[in-house]
């Protein structure tokens, strides 16, 4: 959820991994434990956890921060805040693991979350389906456009921009959120079960095969970075779907796939002209109006500012110091503008 936040955090070994959730899961704020808070499940199978994962509303918080602090030391002092999931090292007898907690605005956002997450590396074998969709040598790819399949919706990242290409403006419905990928939701909400009735991970692999958006090039090692496929290591579902996808579909094709591929192109391929023309726009104004050039002014005044100082004078001048208005006034005026300005400050003893 979190990922790797917390640099101190040791993995959480099976046996604890499970005495902790117990514990945690005997909390009933109000009464009423199930609309609070859920645990992540994860394979007890496994020896050990990188972290332990909790969603929670957010009115419950504070209640389920202090139940937290009431089993182990919760460290919020040196806490990790990714948007909406933030990382906490967890200190229990002597030993510091990694808590990640997500808060969210309503039950059924939280249960839908709950869904999405209780199936291992199932959330991320989607997502490499549909990131897989932009070839990796494609040019796209290579400036940092992803396609990423989230609980909300298809969208396409650059950065910290993003634009939709298939949105949920509902993302508590699950059905719609796998329908995307052309998939029911039957098998994922009654837990991928053989004819036996129990949980079958090949049931759970072939109904990921059923997606017509599913390509075997998305999941060879070749259409990812090298961090990617090292991480995917410690992936045991990952891996294992992987080999079946080599070992029987090693060269199958999606024909409903170009579709969302155009989409996904045409919004890279937006983002990445926007990202152009901003650099652009960058470049310019840094030929007028830069740090290295106030710098330079303050030296020739025997002026020089602390890191911090420094730091809120330029942040005062970009207020005004815009690109933007470099175009309105031109650039002799605009730079003037601000070296006079700076003289200013320095009569009023203000640098």
């Amino acid at each position: 959820m979190g990922g790797h936040a917390i640099a101190s955090a040791q993995r959480i070994p099976g046996p604890v991994y499970e005495n902790l959730v117990n514990r945690i899961d005997n909390f009933h704020p109000n009464g009423n434990k199930s609309s609070a808070f859920c645990v992540i499940p994860k394979s007890l199978k496994k020896e050990s956890h990188g972290d332990l994962d909790i969603i929670c509303q957010e009115r419950y918080r504070g209640d389920v921060v202090s139940h937290l602090a009431s089993i182990g030391t919760l460290d919020i002092t040196n806490k990790v805040t990714n948007g909406d999931v933030t990382s906490y090292p967890f200190t229990v007898h002597g030993q510091t693991y990694q808590l990640d907690l997500q808060s969210v605005s309503s039950e059924k956002k939280m249960h839908q979350l709950y869904r999405w997450q209780s199936w291992n590396d199932l959330p991320m074998i989607l997502g490499r389906m549909i990131r897989g969709i932009i070839p990796r040598d494609h040019e796209l790819n290579k400036v940092g456009i992803q396609a990423k399949y989230r609980p909300d919706g298809v969208w396409v990242h650059f950065g910290k921009r993003e634009e939709c290409v298939l949105k949920l403006d509902n993302y508590t419905d699950f059905y719609l959120l796998v329908s995307l990928l052309g998939l029911t939701n039957v098998p994922w909400v009654y837990g991928f079960k053989n004819d036996q009735g129990d949980f079958d991970e090949r049931v759970m692999f072939d109904w990921v095969l059923q997606s017509k958006y599913f390509e075997s090039r998305a999941f060879l090692n070749s259409e990812m970075n090298h961090p990617t496929v090292l991480r995917n290591q410690k992936r045991p579902m990952f891996l294992r779907f992987q080999e079946l996808v080599l070992r029987e579909h090693p060269n199958r094709t999606a024909p409903d796939v170009w579709y969302l591929r155009e989409q996904i192109m045409r919004a890279g391929t937006e983002l990445w002209k926007e990202e152009q023309e901003r650099r652009a726009k960058n470049d310019e104004l840094k030929k007028h109006f830069s740090g290295h050039l106030v710098l330079e002014l303050l030296a020739s005044n025997g002026r020089q500012l602390p890191d911090e100082e420094f730091g809120k004078l330029m942040a005062k001048l970009r207020t005004t110091y815009s690109y933007e208005y470099l175009v309105q006034v031109g650039p002799e005026n605009f730079e003037s503008e601000w070296r006079t300005q700076i003289g200013w400050m320095f009569e009023r003893g203000e640098i």
